[in-house]
């Protein structure tokens, strides 16, 4: 959507970048886990950060106001995440790096969090359609058990840009509307004359193929008690579910009363914002794609 709507987002002073921009070269060596950076990923950070200079020095002489960049794998990977068990675990070494190397300050990082059962779901169906990192139920319950707390990855960016705003909203709010995140990011307002803003882009492959997929490759034995549940595959055992709800609320609760304001929730209308209060004309009490959002 951020790709296609260049036009009516320069009409609002706003530039884009997605990653048609980010994994073409433009940001080598500052998306990437600094653990594993060597002395050519330094040089390339360098001088990534001298040429993004002097195409924002020129985006300002052209009157924009707002750059965004949207990369899913700016905290961490899929694969990283699945590797050890938890929800971005080397987001603020990753946010660090970022922020040393990009020449200018992030003023705004923005993070729609879902429930952990499903985003491992779909994690898990991502491995299984590229070969990797599948260990059975073990890993399951490590996923599970495994501190993996939203929470966790706030905290983590606080440390590592103490002076960012953090905003947040609940992934399962807003699913198929960038337009309407978008509209978040920008204070409350939605521009006009966005392109394919309701596409449902990288969707997981569904519960049969995934099934399918695992046991053409028989690398996942599934818990006898791990059936599908209404067209969604999931990993976990009951209890593990339990587990992931229960940590999840808190995680929630944490954010809706205030978060150590370290992060603005912009979950519902009724929770602390402004900006969530603009958009929710648009948002609260209408039904997408037979998703009802009620105030």
């Amino acid at each position: 959507m951020l790709s296609a709507s260049g036009a009516p987002l320069r009409r609002r002073a706003v530039v884009a970048w997605g990653p048609e921009t980010t994994r073409t070269g433009a940001f080598a060596g500052l998306i990437k886990n600094p653990i594993s950076l060597d002395r050519d990923d330094c040089r390339q950070a360098k001088e990534s950060c001298r040429q993004l200079a002097r195409r924002i020095n020129l985006l300002e002489r052209e009157g924009v106001k707002t750059l965004i960049v949207s990369d899913e794998n700016l905290l961490g990977s899929m694969r990283e995440n699945l590797l050890h068990g938890g929800l971005y675990p080397f987001a603020r070494a990753r946010l660090a790096h970022f922020q040393t190397y990009f020449p200018r300050p992030i003023n705004r990082l923005a993070v729609a969090i879902r429930h952990p059962a499903t985003y491992w779901c779909s994690v898990l169906a991502f491995a299984a359609e590229q070969q990797f990192g599948l260990r059975g139920p073990a890993r399951s319950m490590a996923l599970s058990d495994h501190a993996n707390r939203w929470r966790n990855l706030f905290e983590a960016a606080a440390q590592a840009l103490p002076a960012t705003e953090i905003v947040a909203w609940p992934f399962e709010k807003l699913i198929g509307r960038a337009d309407l995140q978008l509209g978040l990011l920008l204070d409350g307002s939605v521009p006009s004359g966005l392109r394919r803003a309701r596409r449902w882009h990288n969707r997981s492959a569904s519960p049969d193929r995934v099934l399918k997929m695992l046991q053409l490759r028989n690398n996942l034995a599934l818990p006898p008690d791990v059936t599908l549940n209404h067209g969604q595959w999931p990993p976990f055992s009951k209890p593990h579910q339990a587990i992931l709800n229960a940590t999840y609320q808190e995680d929630v609760e944490w954010l809706k009363a205030g978060a150590d304001q370290i992060v603005t929730w912009l979950g519902t209308t009724g929770e602390q914002s402004d900006r969530a209060a603009k958009v929710g004309d648009e948002i609260y009490g209408q039904q997408y794609r037979g998703m009802e959002i009620t105030r």
